[in-house]
């Protein structure tokens, strides 16, 4: 994933895909629509390059264990099933294009 993407674009791609918003991300809701989309945006911002810490104060200040926890579990089934994997790929394609269409209004 291009290391320009920022974790507000990875906010933007993930609410309008999984339907929840940011508060719901950041909360600690535990709805499995919710938790799908908390869990996806992690690991996107985290495959963007983000530091644990930036990923922590983005997501509701999450304990950095388990933001590792969800990364491997994410990476486990970007792995091994191959739904999740097409998912995952078309929200990193689409926080990719978010960023350059951002960086061109520029």
């Amino acid at each position: 994933m291009d290391q320009s993407v920022a974790i507000a674009d990875v906010f933007d791609v993930v609410t309008r895909f999984y339907g929840v918003s940011a508060t719901d991300i950041r909360s600690t809701r535990r709805s499995a629509q919710v938790h799908n989309a908390r869990c996806a945006g992690i690991y996107l911002a985290y495959k963007a390059g983000k530091d644990v810490a930036e990923i922590r104060k983005a997501f509701g200040r999450r304990d950095p264990a388990i933001i590792a926890h969800i990364c491997r579990a994410m990476a486990h089934r970007d792995a091994s099933d191959r739904r999740s994997a097409t998912t995952l790929a078309r929200l990193m394609r689409a926080c990719e294009g978010l960023t350059s269409r951002r960086a061109q209004e520029r």
